[in-house]
């Protein structure tokens, strides 16, 4: 039975031609997919001895060259070996010609036609020879690409016109838009559909050009297909592939992207670990990094590309050995966490292709006391540098952390304050200090502004499970005590209380104030030392708050805490006592004095 043919009428005349070119998408409903649709352009041909359809005086004529695929872009599939051009006017057929790829590289036909008169023209491509095509009476044959649209010419009279037809392909490859990053060697999944099964139509590369019909093999570095489906091509990247985009061509037909993003490729040159000391354990002393037997732990990777620089998304695999470089088994790595199940050398491998970086962790076990660490004496006035005999040497503010260790093998590493994440309730009375490093097993608070109580809680980063908490008091100075030497420093010293009112000179006297306690927040006191005293400030203000040295000479002593006061002239002033970083002008000592 003749197949019907769809037919569009224009009145005109006409001409038809196939060549080489790109595709451009078109939708086919019942196949459920988006087809490329090929176009070829024709040069003008002259007729020669070839078909000839109603040769009357008042004809023209259309010619049709038919280019076989010949490298990697083409209008017809690579397997295509034959053509059928039908053109029907309203009469019905009127051409049904075979052309053959045996016929040659390029080859061309002209048929004359009567003008005046609208014609269509399809054409089909098959795989089968071109002797089995013309026995193909009743179109049984399958067609690898067609005409969707029927081509509509007319002819004029004494005219030979070229005609450019439109194939679309029966099996039209489609990708998914992506991006992948890979080292060769590595294995890339490229998803999409209509890629068939058979690995051997299948042609896919990584190219940083265009890639015309003359493109050399340089531009372009085929990978290697490992496994394939319909919709997933699995593949791996060879030495020497170019960054740029990934091209999939089934049977010469080039795939299309589903969105108007492409499948993109960067080469991955090199790969990199950069462990997270939040959560492995670094000792200086074993030059080792350390991790908790048992306790999940990740390891951040990134890798390095010439075309998007430092990416963490990259194909990557995974590889964890022991010190006898076996791979270990069981669940030391999953969902991008490593587990250690016992103490020793693990040895953990980040790899993209022949682009790889290792490091070596050691698991441990986490020796936790069961009592949480009391501290040895409270904590430091937050403005007084060196008050309560704080120094290197001393234990003020410090907290013993020697029964919590870490043991690999014959390694036993202290934890240390940057081991563990601090916080307190209430905040603002102490905090660790950072600059105190000289005992490993220990760490070192300071006040803060607020004077109390506070909880301190320490939890440690490697695993979070484990906390204690240890309750530190923070002293502060609530007062300056000053007295007068009646001696006026001459050994031994006299001290004694000031007047409640103050202190009344006479011209020409001299007297000596002395820092003689310090009255702290928790009720008790404290002899300044030398390098408290090295922070006092000495002053005199007259009652209108401008300076009272020409009533009164001010000379301090403050490697003893002394100052020497002597009386000028008549008049009232106010010696002030300060330490040099107090704000807390409640906290100035102010002692009245009348010269007469």
């Amino acid at each position: 039975m003749k197949k019907d043919h769809q037919k569009i009428w224009l009145g005109a005349a006409m001409a038809a031609g196939l060549l080489g070119c790109q595709a451009n998408p078109v939708t086919i409903p019942q196949r459920q997919a988006e087809l490329v649709e090929k176009t070829v352009a024709l040069p003008p041909v002259s007729a020669g001895n070839l078909p000839q359809i109603d040769l009357l005086s008042k004809s023209g004529q259309v010619s049709l060259s038919i280019k076989w695929p010949e490298r990697t872009i083409q209008a017809i599939p690579t397997s295509a070996n034959a053509v059928r051009i039908k053109i029907f006017s309203e009469q019905g057929e009127l051409v049904n010609d075979v052309i053959g790829r045996e016929e040659g590289a390029s080859v061309t036909r002209s048929y004359n036609l009567k003008k005046g008169v609208t014609y269509s023209v399809e054409a089909k491509a098959y795989r089968e020879s071109s002797n089995a095509v013309k026995a193909d009476t009743t179109d049984a044959l399958t067609a690898i690409a067609f005409t969707q649209n029927a081509a509509v010419v007319s002819v004029n009279q004494d005219e030979t016109k070229p005609l450019s037809i439109t194939l679309t392909p029966l099996y039209q490859p489609i990708l998914t838009p992506a991006a992948y990053a890979a080292g060769a060697g590595a294995q890339i999944q490229i998803n999409g559909d209509g890629f068939g099964t058979n690995p051997a139509e299948i042609v896919a590369y990584c190219t940083n050009v265009a890639d015309p019909p003359n493109a050399q093999t340089w531009e372009r570095t085929n990978l290697e297909i490992a496994t394939m489906s319909n919709s997933v091509i699995t593949a791996t990247v060879p030495v020497g592939a170019w960054d740029g985009k990934v091209v999939v061509k089934r049977d010469g037909v080039v795939a299309t992207n589903s969105g108007t993003n492409q499948v993109l490729f960067a080469l991955v040159n090199s790969v990199s670990l950069h462990p997270d000391l939040a959560l492995l354990k670094y000792s200086n002393s074993t030059a080792k990094y350390y991790a908790p037997k048992d306790v999940p732990f990740t390891l951040p990777v990134d890798a390095q590309t010439n075309a998007i620089g430092i990416t963490s998304d990259f194909v990557k695999s995974v590889s964890v050995k022991n010190a006898n470089n076996q791979d270990v088994t069981g669940a030391v790595y999953s969902n991008g966490q490593f587990t250690l199940p016992s103490e020793g050398k693990y040895s953990i491998k980040y790899s993209s292709g022949n682009a790889n970086a290792s490091l070596d962790v050691y698991g441990a076990t986490l020796n936790w006391s069961a009592f949480a660490p009391e501290p040895l004496l409270t904590a430091v006035p937050y403005y007084i540098s060196n008050a309560l005999n704080y120094n290197w040497n001393s234990n003020s503010g410090l907290l013993p952390l020697i029964d919590y260790t870490l043991t690999s093998g014959a390694d036993t590493v202290y934890l240390e304050g940057t081991d563990f994440n601090w916080t307190y309730s209430p905040s603002g009375v102490v905090a660790l200090d950072a600059n105190y490093g000289y005992q490993s097993n220990k760490v070192r608070f300071k006040g803060g502004q607020a004077a109390g109580t506070s909880q301190v809680t320490g939890t440690l980063k490697y695993d979070q499970s484990k906390a204690f908490v240890s309750a530190f008091e923070n002293v502060k100075v609530s007062s300056l005590d000053v007295m007068s030497d009646t001696n006026k420093g001459v050994w031994p010293e006299n001290l004694v209380s000031l007047p409640e009112g103050g202190l009344t000179l006479s011209v020409g006297q001299t007297v000596r104030f002395k820092l003689a306690t310090l009255s702290l927040t928790d009720g008790n006191s404290l002899t300044p030392d030398w390098t408290f005293n090295q922070g006092l400030v000495w002053s005199s203000k007259k009652l209108d708050g401008s300076s009272g040295s020409a009533v009164v000479g001010v000379v301090p002593e403050n490697d003893v805490g002394f100052a020497l006061i002597t009386a000028k002239v008549a008049g009232t002033v106010e010696i002030q006592l300060r330490y040099t970083s107090e704000t807390d002008v409640t906290k100035i000592r102010k002692i009245p004095v009348t010269v007469q």
